[in-house]
């Protein structure tokens, strides 16, 4: 039957057998100060758990971003090649007799910009004479690099790193949909490697938006990570980060 992940948080916590790697260097290059600072408090309150903690190398940070969306952009375009406005969601109102212009139409109505732009991305990764060099190498990647967090996981039970490379933004911030990509850099490695991650708010800009964290465990290694987290909100409880 399905997994009681609720059980898997203990009433008693063990945080002293919890064996955390931070991803320091990457932090540091990649995240602003104050991100650090609550990455560098997260890693002292395990600490004062009684956590071992050590800084973690990891390869193949530069490609991250790229792998994901090369792969994530195909899978999109594929899937939503389906959609047609007749089966399933959005139709145009605008009645016509021919299938073609039904869906055609449908689509640009149905779909934001943000999804166009990654269905014609996918669209050109997969089509010929490009799905060698582009979806076929980023998948290659991506077993490499659920390779290296195999390699971490055998020193570490929980990664330790930044949510996203800054604090909240605001809903109307200003930005255009690179940087968007770019502040994906510590989440997209789950979903490359097919890890559980999580976040937890820890500490605040000097703007008072809340600064993110988050926990990554091995594979299938939920009690891990909630027992990580658990741990963390217990302290939080306590004291202020």
């Amino acid at each position: 039957g399905p997994r009681e992940y609720g059980s898997l948080i203990k009433k008693e916590l063990h945080p002293e057998k919890l064996r955390i790697g931070v991803l320091r260097s990457l932090t540091e290059e990649k995240a602003g100060s104050e991100v650090a600072a609550c990455i560098d408090r997260a890693a002292d309150a395990f600490r004062d758990m009684g956590a071992a903690v050590e800084e973690l190398e990891m390869g193949y940070t530069d490609q991250l971003t790229a792998v994901y969306y090369m792969i994530a952009d195909a899978e999109c375009s594929s899937n939503l090649a389906r959609y047609d406005g007749i089966r399933y969601g959005h139709r145009t109102d605008d009645v016509t007799k021919d299938y073609k212009e039904l869906t055609a139409r449908s689509r640009s109505e149905g779909f934001g910009t943000e999804v166009k732009r990654r269905i014609m991305a996918g669209c050109f990764a997969l089509s010929e004479g490009y799905y060698e060099e582009y979806f076929e190498k980023a998948m290659k990647v991506r077993r490499l690099i659920k390779d290296e967090y195999d390699r971490a996981f055998e020193r570490s039970d929980l990664i330790l790193m930044p949510a996203a490379v800054s604090a909240a933004p605001l809903v109307d911030a200003p930005g255009d949909f690179m940087e968007s990509y770019d502040n994906d850099i510590f989440t997209v490695g789950a979903n490359l490697a097919g890890i559980p991650a999580a976040s937890l708010p820890f500490g605040k800009s000097t703007e008072g938006l809340p600064v993110g964290i988050q926990l990554q465990a091995g594979y299938l290694r939920e009690d891990k990570l909630f027992e990580g987290m658990a741990a963390l909100e217990g302290y939080l409880k306590h004291r202020e980060p």
